[in-house]
């Protein structure tokens, strides 16, 4: 039997932590960065997963990631990465 590869995997995380710690000055940067590459329709979408209130795909993880470890952030812990 083949695997199904149109499920995409949901995880619950939050990045509440981590944008708070990005500068004020970047914020909207950041978070035009990630609503862009994501595809998602506007900032609702991205405070809602900001907040942990909507799921996050396991393809989103890796953009996310990537934006926050420019400023050298954890996007999930809300810690430096070094």
């Amino acid at each position: 039997m083949e695997p199904e590869i149109n499920i995409i995997k949901t995880v619950k995380r939050n990045f509440i932590k981590a944008y708070g710690m990005v500068p004020a000055m970047y914020q909207t940067q950041l978070r035009e960065a990630i609503i862009k590459e994501c595809g998602w329709s506007g900032l609702s979408i991205f405070h809602h997963k900001r907040k942990g209130k909507s799921k996050i795909f396991q393809l989103e993880i890796p953009v996310i990631e990537k934006h926050f470890a420019e400023y050298n952030i954890d996007a999930w812990t809300g810690e430096y990465l070094s």
